[in-house]
């Protein structure tokens, strides 16, 4: 992968995001599930890339363990 900088913004709902920046003309590619999060790409208009993720908020410590916290995100709306 080539280095470079890339915008990246953590929202509530990626899908949203994804369905307003088309609805206003660029097209963004995805979504890719991936560890928990759902992910969608695009460029911007100077060619800076960016990616807007949406994550499961549910809490993960002793009682609740990492697996079991990337078993399902409710939040975002998809299954792992």
């Amino acid at each position: 992968m080539l280095s470079g900088t890339m915008l990246q913004l953590v929202v509530d709902d990626a899908d949203a995001y994804a369905a307003t920046a088309r609805a206003n003309g660029p097209e963004p590619f995805g979504p890719v599930d991936v560890h928990g999060e759902r992910i969608y790409y695009l460029a911007l208009l100077s060619g800076l890339p960016m990616s807007f993720i949406s994550v499961c908020r549910e809490p993960i410590g002793p009682n609740r363990p990492i697996e079991s916290a990337l078993g399902s995100c409710p939040a975002a709306g998809f299954p792992l």
